[in-house]
C-alpha cells in the first residue's frame, strides 16, 4: 500500500467506525451517518454494507522517518495554522468538547505567521508563502470544519486547499466560511487536485486525521480503493 499508485489487493480489509471523537468527520466524509447506540452500531456490521474508498499514505523524511514506516489518514492532512491549532487543542481536556478548536484559534491567532512551503504537486512546483496547507482524501476536519469541501474519498486524488499569505484581517474573514465551504471562492485561497505531493517547510509539524505524524519533509501519496467503510 506505502508505493506510489499502488494497486488494492482483491480483499480490501473492511473498517467499521464507532463514533467516540468530538467531530466524526470521516463517516460523514465517506457518505455516511455515526451509528448512535451500539445497537445501532451492530446492525451496521451485521448488515455488512461498505463503501470502497481511497487511504493517504504519508512517508517522512526528517529523523522521524528511521523509526517508523508510512503512516495512513482517511481525512485530511494538514500543516501550518491548523496544526498548531491542533497541538493546542488535543492538550484540553476532552470535556471541552467542540469548543476546543475554537479557543484554540483564539490563542494561536496572536503567533500566526507564514510559511514558505515548498510543494511538488504531480510534478508541478506550487511553491508558495501560506498560512495553511490541507491535503483532502475527504472534506471535513475539526468537527465541521469543511476545508476541502469537494474532496470525494473515491476519486484517486486529493484534493489541495492553501490559504495564502495574507494579512490578518483578511485571515479572520475567509476562516469561519471554512463551516460552509466557501472559503475557497476567496482570492487568498488556492485549491488543485493531485495524487502526489512532496512538501516541506521550516518548523512545521503534519497532522493527519487529527493526530501528530511528525515534522515536514512529507510525501503524501493516494492509495486507491485501499478500504472498505462500514457505512
Amino acid at each position: 500500500m506505502a508505493s506510489e499508485h499502488t494497486q488494492p489487493t482483491a480483499s480490501p480489509p473492511t473498517l467499521g467506525i464507532w463514533p467516540v471523537g468530538t467531530g466524526n468527520d470521516i463517516i460523514r466524509g465517506i457518505g455516511g451517518t455515526p451509528a448512535e447506540t451500539e445497537t445501532e452500531f451492530a446492525e451496521v456490521i451485521q448488515r455488512g454494507q461498505a463503501r470502497t474508498v481511497d487511504v493517504g499514505s504519508v512517508h517522512l523524511e526528517g529523523e522521524d522517518a528511521q523509526s517508523c514506516g508510512p503512516h495512513y489518514f482517511l481525512g485530511v492532512l494538514s500543516c501550518g495554522f491548523d496544526s498548531d491549532v491542533n497541538v493546542r487543542a488535543n492538550s484540553m481536556p476532552a470535556k471541552v468538547g467542540r469548543a476546543r478548536y475554537l479557543l484554540s484559534v483564539a490563542r494561536e491567532f496572536p503567533v500566526l505567521r507564514p510559511r514558505w512551503y515548498a510543494i511538488d504537486s504531480d510534478g508541478t512546483d506550487r511553491s508558495m508563502a501560506a498560512m495553511i496547507v490541507a491535503v483532502g482524501n475527504g472534506p471535513a476536519y475539526g468537527s465541521g470544519m469543511y476545508v476541502c469541501p469537494d474532496a470525494d474519498m473515491s476519486d484517486g486524488q486529493f484534493d489541495v486547499t492553501v490559504v495564502m499569505n495574507t494579512p490578518k484581517h483578511t485571515f479572520v474573514s475567509v476562516l469561519p466560511q471554512v463551516y460552509s465551504g466557501r472559503h475557497i471562492e476567496h482570492p487568498s485561497v488556492a485549491t488543485w487536485r493531485s495524487s502526489r505531493l512532496r512538501i516541506d517547510a521550516p518548523d512545521s509539524l503534519v497532522f493527519a486525521d487529527g493526530e501528530r505524524i511528525g515534522p515536514l519533509p512529507a510525501t503524501i501519496l493516494v492509495v486507491p480503493e485501499a478500504l472498505r467503510v462500514l457505512v
